[in-house]
């Protein structure tokens, strides 16, 4: 049996640009491609499937849904002029 505490789902991404429950992911200005390109990104939307799992309905702190952030991700992680 593996114990709770070794799930983990945030591994390799570095800590400040984790999703927090506040519903921020802190990517500093320029950082773009390290977060989209390596495993922040798709840790990130683990994160986010456990959560939309676990509790439906989950609303952030800032008022986004899991749905809002996902589509900040979309934007945010996308090849086009909104990608900072």
């Amino acid at each position: 049996m593996i114990s709770r505490r070794h799930l983990k789902i945030y591994v390799s991404c570095q800590e400040s640009y984790r999703l927090n429950g506040g519903g921020k992911v802190g990517v500093p200005p320029g950082a773009a491609d390290v977060f989209c390109d390596g495993p922040c990104l798709v840790e990130t939307k683990l994160a986010l499937d456990c959560v939309e799992r676990t509790l439906h309905g989950f609303i952030f702190f800032n008022g986004a849904s899991v749905m809002d952030v996902r589509f900040a991700l979309d934007v945010g992680c996308g090849h086009t002029s909104r990608r900072a």
